[in-house]
């Protein structure tokens, strides 16, 4: 049985989209009852601290609390299996184990033949995969299956000595991926520490012996490693050109191997996205579009779990939407944020929260730009009225900050000095001294009420030399479609 809030624990662990996919999941796999697991599930979701005796009384009317227990034992266990569904990629690591076992049943059964064409195979998917794991294991296979009633004649000896000869060679192998992986760590550690100190310990470790050379790298594991540590230096520098030029070496080395990118399908994704978001961020559009194709050719020869899309794939969407944002197309912008639509309903998949702000954010601002302003107040609202924007959503308080211009734009001016003041009251006094909002609240407040349109001019003027510069939107450029 579980203590007393374990359940409550991991309900508020699980991601929204966990929470949809158990519910389905529970449909599905709970019949006569299942309406009673998932009120239970959606009692206990609604509970901001833990309240059992509550639960209890509504949970078991006419029923002893052991019951009651039991309920939510099945509940917890229910819950736990949902998300190893949802979790349960099918890889290559977990067929070869399984082919592995296969293989010793058959050999403890007596059927050697069998197990040594299967173990064959085991062997060639390891090879071309570089599971060094599973190679020792296989090897120590072979190795039974060899000396099983035979004697230790020359020959067998010889085919031995072989086996040993490339154990330790697969162990060097593991080897060099460690130090690769100490290596990245430390740099990794000393780059994000960001002394000066730190500094001169990260350009030391670009100068060990393990980056002198790609033939460093004794195996392709090591390789994507050796450029990957680049690509974290080149980055934590701000060189985005050679950060970029590593980035695409990682790529190209996965789709040069499809058996160790099938097994690192997500590296690839998110390899991919950063390629993507570095390419944007240096204008390099075109170069965009030709990486964005050859993904998506690729993505599409994969099978991908829900689970993948959700946390990487459908991103690229996103990032595509960025792009035709920066440019500024909004045709071709809807046109991708409706594909995005139809790959979600496609692969049963939903935005996970970080990507639904950036998603619902982008709509507003792209909407905004191209002077839709219903349909950018429409995203607006959904992403501010979310529960979790709040604290979750770094750009909330700019995305609150444009919600006021939207209403400027669309003359809810009575409505607009209520938002006025609700935003001064809470947003500016975490950032008083904000020169955006400095600026430009004023002129909302004037701009409405000035009738004279010298003093309306004068004021537009006025406040377009006082707006900065912004990242998130260019605000200076809205002001100066107002003179």
């Amino acid at each position: 049985m579980t203590t007393s809030d374990d359940i409550f624990q991991l309900v508020k662990s699980l991601s929204q989209t966990e929470k949809t996919y158990f519910k389905k999941f529970a449909q599905l796999h709970v019949l006569g009852e299942e309406n009673v697991y998932l009120r239970l599930f959606d009692a206990i979701d609604a509970q901001e601290r833990y309240n059992e005796k509550l639960l209890t009384e509504i949970f078991s009317k006419g029923k002893s609390s052991s019951q009651f227990s039991v309920l939510k034992n099945y509940l917890y266990n229910l819950v736990l299996k949902s998300l190893r569904n949802y979790h349960a990629d099918v890889t290559v690591r977990a067929e070869l184990r399984q082919q592995l076992q296969n293989a010793s049943l058959l050999f403890e059964r007596g059927l050697h033949s069998q197990a040594e064409k299967l173990l064959r195979r085991c062997r060639k998917t390891a090879e071309q995969c570089e599971l060094f794991r599973e190679l020792i294991e296989i090897s120590g296979l072979e190795q039974a299956m060899l000396l099983f009633g035979k004697s230790y004649d020359a020959s067998t000896i010889k085919v031995m000595n072989a086996m040993l000869d490339e154990r330790i060679m697969v162990l060097q192998k593991m080897q060099n991926t460690y130090d690769y992986d100490r290596l990245e760590y430390n740099l990794t550690h000393s780059l994000q520490s960001g002394s000066k100190a730190s500094l001169n310990e990260a350009g030391k470790l670009m100068k060990s012996d393990l980056m002198k050379s790609e033939k460093r790298a004794l195996c392709v594991v090591s390789l994507l490693k050796f450029h990957h540590i680049h690509s974290t230096f080149y980055y934590y520098t701000h060189k985005r050109k050679e950060c970029v030029v590593h980035l695409q070496k990682e790529i190209e080395i996965l789709e040069a191997h499809p058996e160790i990118m099938q097994l690192r399908l997500q590296d690839y994704v998110l390899l991919t996205n950063n390629v993507l978001l570095l390419m944007l961020e240096l204008g390099e559009y075109k170069k965009f579009d030709v990486r964005l194709a050859q993904f998506r050719k690729r993505i599409a020869q994969q099978t991908i779990s829900v689970r993948l899309w959700e946390q990487a794939v459908i991103h690229n969407w996103i990032i595509e939407m960025q792009r035709h944002y920066y440019e500024f197309n909004y045709a071709k912008f809807t046109s991708v944020e409706q594909d995005l639509r139809r790959q979600l309903k496609q692969h049963k998949a939903e935005l996970n929260l970080n990507d639904k702000f950036v998603f619902l954010d982008l709509l507003t601002r792209a909407a905004f730009r191209a002077k839709k302003y219903s349909a950018a107040l429409s995203h607006s609202v959904e992403l501010l009225n979310h529960a979790d924007a709040p604290k979750k959503f770094q750009q909330y308080n700019n995305a609150r900050f444009l919600n006021l211009l939207i209403h400027f734009e669309l003359q809810n001016y009575d409505l607009l000095e209520y938002q006025i003041q609700s935003f001064q009251r809470q947003v500016m006094k975490e950032e008083k001294s904000n020169e955006l909002y400095n600026a430009i609240i004023p002129f909302l407040k004037k701009h409405p009420s000035t009738i004279d349109k010298k003093q309306k001019q004068l004021l537009m003027e006025k406040t377009t030399k006082e707006v900065p510069e912004s990242g998130y939107f260019n605000f200076k450029e809205w002001m100066k479609g107002k003179i």
